[in-house]
C-alpha cells in the first residue's frame, strides 16, 4: 500500500459501520493516523492466493477500504475485502488488480481492527465524518 492517501472511505453493503452511520454505506476518514494504521494493518497481511483452492460457495457483500489524495481525487488504490468462502483481501492500483491476493490466518483480526478504527467502535473523531460521496468500486 502506497503512502500519500489523505483521504480514506470505507464502503460496506450494510449501511453502517460500528456507530458512524451512513445512508449510502460510505464513511469517509481524514484523520492521518487513522488512515496510516489502516496502511499499516494491510501491509501486514501476507501474500495468500486462493486459486489452487476448494472454498465454500458462501460468499458475502465485499467491504472496500479506498485512498485518495484528496476528497476531490479518484482513489489510487483500493482494497476489497471479501469474508465469505475462503477469506481474502485483493488490492487494486489504479483501478487495475493486483495479483496475488492477500490473506493468511489473521486476516479476521486486522479487518475487525480496522472496522474499529474506521468505524469507531473506539471512539469516533471528530475528522471522521460519514459521507455519501462513493469510493467507487473497480
Amino acid at each position: 500500500m502506497p503512502a500519500g492517501a489523505t483521504v480514506l472511505y470505507w464502503s460496506s453493503g450494510f449501511g453502517t459501520v460500528g456507530r458512524t452511520p451512513s445512508r449510502s454505506g460510505v464513511v469517509t476518514v481524514t484523520n492521518k493516523n487513522v488512515i496510516g494504521e489502516v496502511r499499516t494493518l494491510i501491509n501486514s497481511l501476507p501474500v495468500s492466493s486462493t486459486r489452487n483452492r476448494v472454498c465454500p460457495d458462501d460468499l458475502m457483500i465485499p467491504s472496500w477500504v479506498s485512498f485518495a489524495a484528496s476528497k476531490a481525487s479518484k482513489p489510487f488504490t483500493q482494497v476489497m475485502f471479501q469474508l465469505g468462502g475462503c477469506p481474502y483481501a485483493r488490492v487494486y492500483q489504479h483501478g487495475v488488480a493486483v495479483s496475488p491476493t492477500l490473506g493468511g490466518n489473521h486476516l479476521g483480526e486486522v479487518y475487525a481492527r480496522m472496522r474499529a478504527l474506521i468505524g469507531g467502535t473506539n471512539g469516533v473523531s471528530p475528522s471522521m465524518t460519514a459521507s455519501a460521496a462513493r469510493a467507487g468500486a473497480p
